[in-house]
């Protein structure tokens, strides 16, 4: 199908399953990304892959929004989930198939648009990656955030220790204070994972929330 020939044009992966290929591969699985192979040469591909996936230690912020803007734009059931150990996720299609209620390939052929204008621009939704990046800020405090700001508020701390103060403090109020500095800058550093670059004034901000600090 010339669709699916566009696609492997622009870098996609064709993948077959198992060890022999099976074509019976459908919209809407889930499949493990040890089932699968690159394709060789004289393979049956059963699915290509789109050029977007990411996992804890690899890919980047830009593949995990765009995976969630295509599953938004097209539904879930339109794509074969790719996953693995260490969050590993992808998106495939099953070969020279159109997708679910598309017999006319009309929902394709803007799929295969999209996955092309990555090469002018790389993300599918800005929104979308806007809100991935706040979760993913938000999700540092649970992460690592907490232990963090616990170990650094020592240097601000009135005895040179802050552990009988935060334990007085409620935890919302001391996330609150953190995130309420208007001077944080929140970057991406793994497709995963989010830092402040202003990490240490943030820290600061809580001290004087916390300790009554002044510079």
């Amino acid at each position: 199908m010339e669709l699916f020939e566009r696609l492997c044009g622009i870098g996609c992966r064709l993948v077959a399953y198992g060890y022999t290929g099976s074509n019976e591969i459908e919209h809407g699985q889930s499949v493990a990304y040890g089932k699968v192979r690159a394709a060789g040469a004289h393979d049956v591909a059963d699915l290509i892959e789109l050029p977007m996936s990411y996992s804890d230690y690899g890919g980047s912020d830009l593949d995990a929004a765009n995976i969630r803007a295509m599953i938004e734009l097209f539904g879930p059931d339109a794509f074969v989930h790719l996953h693995g150990p260490h969050g590993s996720a992808g998106l495939a299609l099953p070969c020279d198939q159109p997708l679910p209620d598309d017999l006319d390939c009309e929902m394709l052929l803007l799929l295969v648009r999209t996955v092309e204008g990555l090469r002018d621009y790389p993300l599918v939704d800005d929104c979308v990656h806007s809100t991935y990046a706040d979760e993913l800020a938000e999700d540092a405090w649970s992460a690592w955030l907490r232990f963090d700001i616990g170990r650094d508020l020592n240097d601000y701390a009135p005895d040179g220790d802050a552990s009988d103060a935060l334990l007085n403090c409620d935890e919302d109020d001391l996330q609150s204070a953190y995130y309420a500095f208007e001077g944080n800058e929140w970057v991406c550093d793994t497709a995963t994972s989010a830092v402040n670059l202003r990490h240490d004034d943030a820290v600061r901000h809580v001290a004087a929330a916390v300790f009554g600090w002044v510079a």
